[in-house]
């Protein structure tokens, strides 16, 4: 299916106008306009590999199956990595749920057209109420869904109508129904959902809307924590697309700072194929803005013992009361050789921020006792370890080197 650039340019201005139709209004809406440059359409093709990969290793999907079941909603580490393979043929029967930046998906020619259900300005409760296009289906992106009943789900929403007085319980609120609207008409669908991306230092788009990256992550966060809850697969294609300085690397994204350039979607094709191989595996894909911090840290002490904490054993090990915790990454010493262990913690709000905290002390000072008899030559890792409270994130470290924990853990 192959446009040329001209029909690309009309598609994108009448998805933009058919946004200004929709009836929801939050705070403010971000522009949602779309523009392929004629350079830019030459890299889009209909095949996978498309583009050069990335200098990056690809990482090895966990499953090839491409079940539909959903998953058991165990988290599931998935190292974010730069790579752009992908099969055409997993998603000749999926949907995509999203505003304009999906509509590229086709437009660029990766993607069907009837595989897409995208128009600029959608946001999670219009996919759910209003038309994304009137001209090619009545109904609204859930009707479509449940009409074709298709393998794959796959939702990027979040970048419309999120500004800094944007309520994003209410907007999460949003989501959740959107999904539970997804699982229960489509039962037989695994559902994907894709993190909001970044955005660059300067983009002209996202300041027209007070966007910042700050705000993109903690929406992020409340979308991570719903897909745990509901056993949806959360696909982080925000710290792919991150350049060193935490920004949309600029080789990947318009001019405008926000909508993808072609060569962008065969790296959102490969990451969500990677998140539903390994889903389908029986795990949801969750690698947050925590895990990065955690992950940089165990890497950097270089202990093999180290294990992740799973969340059926916050209480275990921490007595954390599993309702005070959003999101959350950490790690013990598997064998009980040392002391080390360390995380971040997203709690739900500022009272559960100290009992996490108060939590996490008492740990450290279980740990102290156990270690003074049992091997008294690992107690200088306690001289300088900490618990520390950033708003409503909470992290902590024992190790040898708690200045640089606490450094990483903090970026």
């Amino acid at each position: 299916m192959k446009k040329t650039v001209w029909l690309s340019i009309i598609l994108a201005f009448t998805l933009t106008f058919t946004a200004c139709s929709t009836n929801r209004e939050y705070s403010s809406e971000s522009l949602a306009d779309y523009e392929i440059s004629e350079a830019d359409s030459a890299s889009g093709s209909s095949g996978a590999n498309s583009t050069e990969p990335f200098s990056s290793a690809d990482s090895s999907a966990a499953t090839s199956s491409s079940s539909s079941s959903q998953s058991s909603g165990q988290i599931h580490e998935l190292v974010p990595e730069l790579t752009s393979d992908y099969d055409e043929d997993f998603f000749k029967n999926d949907l995509f749920i999203g505003d304009s930046i999906f509509t590229g998906l086709y437009l660029y020619s990766y993607i069907d057209r009837d595989n897409v259900a995208a128009v600029g300005g959608y946001t999670p409760w219009r996919a759910a109420n209003t038309a994304f296009d009137e001209d090619f289906y009545i109904g609204s992106a859930a009707d479509y869904a449940e009409e074709r009943q298709p393998a794959h789900i796959i939702i990027m929403l979040g970048s419309n109508g999120l500004t800094p007085q944007t309520d994003q319980e209410e907007y999460a609120d949003d989501y959740r129904d959107l999904l539970d609207r997804l699982t229960t008409d489509c039962p037989d669908s695994a559902i994907c959902a894709v993190s909001v991306p970044p955005i660059t230092a300067n983009s002209s788009m996202a300041g027209y809307s007070g966007i910042t990256n700050e705000l993109i992550d903690s929406l992020n966060e409340k979308i991570s924590a719903l897909c745990s809850e509901l056993g949806v697969a959360y696909c982080d294609l925000n710290s792919v697309l991150k350049d060193d300085k935490g920004y949309f690397n600029e080789e990947y994204v318009y001019d405008d700072g926000m909508h993808f350039v072609g060569k962008t979607y065969p790296v959102l094709l490969s990451r969500v194929q990677k998140t539903l191989e390994a889903a389908a595996g029986g795990a949801v894909i969750n690698v947050s803005r925590l895990s990065k911090k955690t992950l940089a840290l165990a890497e950097a002490l270089e202990l093999s013992s180290m294990v992740e904490v799973t969340f059926d054993e916050l209480d275990i090990f921490y007595d954390i009361v599993k309702t005070d915790v959003d999101d959350f990454s950490a790690y013990l010493c598997g064998s009980g050789a040392v002391p080390d262990e360390f995380g971040a913690f997203a709690a739900k709000d500022a009272d559960a921020a100290k009992r996490i905290a108060d939590a996490l002390e008492r740990r450290i000072e279980y740990q102290r006792k156990v270690f003074k008899d049992y091997i008294p030559g690992e107690m200088y890792k306690f001289d300088d370890c900490f618990v520390e409270i950033d708003e409503n994130t909470v992290i902590y470290a024992i190790c040898a080197d708690n200045p640089k924990a606490r450094e990483l853990l903090s970026r």
